[in-house]
């Protein structure tokens, strides 16, 4: 009989065991849930963007509430790797205009926009980067948003500018001109 009580106390305490496992595992994946969300949300907060589509693709391109500044700067890095590649002279005009905003980039968008400076950020990121300054173009003060793209489109062109040329010729390239292009398509529609 005592074998026997034994045998029972292992298969409970290997039960229990079974279980504290299964509500750890539960538990870890409810918590990761509710932090994605909480992530999620206070992206579209930050952004004012109510798309819950749009928030989720931004949100698996590492865009998070405390990096936005760097997808501020979006178009700058896309025009340093414009041409495919992106040099020290570019990276040093870029990271200049970066670390001279006010107030200071947070570590975490030094951190993004860095990486965009090492790896070339993805080309349907700057199709979502429209669409946010879309977005923007709607609810903002048009005279401090131009401004604001108006001081993009000047880094953008030192930037794309600052590799290129043979005596001043040509020193910004035809891919370099269409990064410009999209900043400058939104400053014409502040304009009107």
């Amino acid at each position: 009989m005592l074998s026997g009580a034994k045998t029972d106390r292992d298969f409970d305490r290997m039960i229990d065991f079974q279980c504290q496992r299964l509500e750890s595992h539960v538990f870890r994946k409810f918590r990761d849930q509710l932090r994605l969300d909480l992530e999620k949300s206070r992206l579209g907060f930050a952004t004012g963007i109510t798309d819950g589509d749009l928030i989720d693709k931004l949100h698996a391109h590492g865009l998070r509430d405390d990096n936005l500044t760097a997808f501020l700067f979006l178009p700058v890095a896309m025009a340093g790797w414009a041409d495919g590649v992106i040099n020290r002279q570019e990276v040093l005009v870029a990271n200049q205009a970066f670390e001279s905003l006010e107030p200071a980039p947070s570590p975490e968008a030094r951190e993004l926009f860095s990486s965009w400076l090492s790896q070339r950020p993805s080309q349907t990121l700057m199709d979502y980067w429209e669409q946010w300054i879309g977005i923007i173009l709607d609810r903002e003060d048009p005279d401090s948003l131009y401004e604001f793209l108006r001081a993009i489109a000047w880094v953008t062109e030192k930037v794309a500018s600052a590799s290129g040329g043979f005596l001043g010729i040509g020193k910004i390239s035809g891919s370099e001109w269409a990064i410009l292009n999209r900043v400058h398509r939104f400053l014409n529609r502040l304009r009107i």
